[in-house]
């Protein structure tokens, strides 16, 4: 898949910006499930991996038509922290959105707002998608207030369920393409939404 800064058949790059998205690797695994044990990271995002086999199982179901896409976010040449299109439903074009930044060190400067604008960028453009949904535990302002700098609208409180059952409610939070596009001020991403959507 072509990254914000390649063309459309992902190649030529230019230079990265400083934060920037790819796709997770085995590589990665291991810096995944540490995360997944710090309290810190857990309170916020629950917990995922029972150990690495089980992290490892979790990347090897990744996958266009599995309906799901996982991305590593990166600043320089540092892993900080990942992203995932998960649920992807072509047909409808929509997909659940998860961020989680690992490092509690890096929170607050802007990482995630600026991994969260490329792998949206991705999902209205190359991807074709329409909506982008998430859920997130109604006292994480934090990510709350990233969200909405994206577009993201509330538009339900739920239960928690899932690897968030444990935890407090969640606020249902969406984003068209067009409201995308508003909210960063490219109308050029409000109509890269339009249209068939691909597994490809």
């Amino acid at each position: 898949m072509a990254m914000p800064w390649t063309d459309d058949k992902g190649v030529d790059r230019r230079d990265p910006p400083a934060v920037w998205i790819r796709p997770l690797a085995p590589v990665d695994v291991a810096q995944l499930v540490a995360w997944d044990r710090d309290p810190a990271v857990a309170r916020l995002m629950g917990r995922r991996f029972d150990d690495v086999d089980s992290a490892q199982r979790w990347l090897s179901a990744m996958g266009p038509r599995r309906g799901r896409l996982a991305f590593a976010i990166m600043e320089g040449g540092i892993l900080r922290g990942d992203v995932e299109l998960e649920h992807i439903v072509w047909r409808r074009g929509e997909a659940e959105l998860r961020i989680c930044l690992g490092d509690p060190g890096v929170w607050g400067r802007g990482l995630g707002t600026a991994a969260m604008q490329q792998v949206l960028t991705s999902a209205f453009g190359p991807l074709r998608l329409r909506r982008v949904y998430l859920r997130v535990a109604v006292d994480n302002a934090r990510a709350v207030h990233l969200y909405e700098k994206c577009g993201f609208v509330k538009c339900g409180r739920l239960a928690s369920t899932g690897r968030l059952r444990e935890f407090r409610p969640v606020w249902l939070m969406e984003v068209s393409a067009a409201a995308y596009g508003a909210a960063v001020g490219v109308p050029s991403a409000a109509a890269a939404g339009a249209g068939s959507t691909t597994a490809e």
